[in-house]
């Protein structure tokens, strides 16, 4: 798959945090690292987002998601603009 540059600026934006093991009871800890540079804290309400047909998800604080909600239109819009089929030229 190849993304164009706009595409690839947006996910130069994404930072990871680590891995997570789900434990028995189906909880994760949240590393951190994240919980202090988002200002997570114990009670935080968490928005649970998932993409339908793919095995991806994101947690989102829930007072965040007016502002998210933007950026989730643009990368969505993104993702079909890249991974569109091409059309061929015609002779």
């Amino acid at each position: 798959m190849s993304l164009s540059k706009k595409a690839k600026a947006n996910l130069e934006r994404f930072k990871v945090f680590g891995t997570v093991k789900l434990s028995s009871k189906g909880q994760i800890a949240i590393p951190a690292d994240l919980r202090k540079e988002y200002g997570l804290e114990q009670g935080d309400t968490l928005f649970v987002l998932g993409v339908e047909g793919n095995k991806a998800f994101a947690l989102f604080k829930f007072e965040s998601l007016p502002e998210v909600h933007g950026e989730l239109d643009r990368l969505v819009e993104l993702a079909v603009k890249d991974n569109s089929p091409k059309k061929k030229p015609k002779d």
